[in-house]
């Protein structure tokens, strides 16, 4: 279904969820506005969000090797971005602009630990949707420049023999009045 324009009568559910989706839609005020449209009065909208960029190594070791490759793959200003909640309040103002009350948040922090830096990188381009396409976009040398600086940028986070990877991810729930 497009969350943009949901096709569903109003208050028909209970809660509405969004997991890591909310940072993806084009415009995520106008889906939350959707999500709060069909949650019945008194009822939950949720979103797990990806936090803060400097917090959030897990995802933007890749990103930012692969827009260092290729700096027309950018977000445009103003778009948003997989870490457009992370900053403090941000997630709460979005919230807020939906009508959403009694809002709560959380931050979770901690590390996806790997044993390899091959292993980290087979993680994120095996199944990753948005970055596994920017980075077929790019050519095969780009491909193999980003490959190298992420595997060199992850052995940074060796400890002991493992690869520990930081992650921040933000948690929100507001009720509809």
């Amino acid at each position: 279904m497009d969350v943009h324009a949901l096709p569903l009568p109003d208050a028909s559910f209970d809660a509405a969820i969004s997991q890591l989706g909310l940072m993806l839609f084009a415009e995520p005020d106008r889906a939350l506005s959707e999500m709060t449209r069909v949650v019945k009065p008194g009822g939950v909208v949720a979103c797990l969000v990806q936090g803060r960029r400097e917090k959030m190594l897990f995802t933007s070791l890749v990103l930012h090797a692969i827009v260092e490759c290729e700096p027309d793959l950018r977000a445009p200003e103003g778009a948003p971005t997989l870490y457009t909640f992370g900053p403090d309040g941000a997630l709460e103002a979005a919230f807020a602009r939906a009508g959403l009350a009694e809002l709560s948040t959380k931050r979770l922090n901690g590390t996806f630990r790997f044993s390899s830096p091959e292993e980290y990188w087979d993680t994120m381009t095996s199944g990753a949707g948005k970055t596994g396409a920017m980075l077929r976009s790019l050519d095969e040398k780009g491909q193999a420049w980003v490959k190298k600086t992420v595997l060199r940028r992850a052995l940074k986070n060796k400890v002991g023999s493992r690869i520990e990877i930081p992650y921040e991810f933000m948690m929100a729930r507001g009720h509809k009045r």
